[in-house]
């Protein structure tokens, strides 16, 4: 078991499975989603940053990249796969900017000792 851990709860299945409600507000996914929301993960972190540090946007050459690396040679698969890449990140870029406008106005959080 050289570089897994174990598993601490082996007859426990991830609740979004097993009922038709998420804690977690997770969607289930269809096999083919979970290879994009895995694809998406690896190149999440490449991002356009604004002058302040707000991310702008993915890097789409990341995406091309990954693609590469994962030998998807299909046009189409690759068109597809792009899109769906991209209206990830568009959500993910969406919240992210809302919880910001949310935050505007209010005071910053206490820190212990203050």
């Amino acid at each position: 078991m050289h570089g897994k851990q174990p598993d601490k709860y082996p007859d426990k299945l991830p609740p979004c499975i097993t009922s038709d409600t998420c804690p977690f507000n997770k969607p289930k996914l269809s096999i083919k989603n979970q290879y994009v929301l895995s694809l998406y993960h690896k190149v999440a972190g490449q991002q356009i940053v604004a002058g302040m540090g707000q991310p702008i946007g993915i890097i789409y050459q990341s995406i091309l990249a990954i693609f590469d690396i994962y030998v998807i040679v299909n046009r189409e698969e690759r068109r597809e796969l792009f899109e769906k890449i991209t209206i990830i990140d568009a959500i993910r870029l969406k919240s992210s900017n809302s919880e910001l406008i949310n935050r505007k106005g209010k005071p910053p959080a206490k820190t212990k000792g203050t």
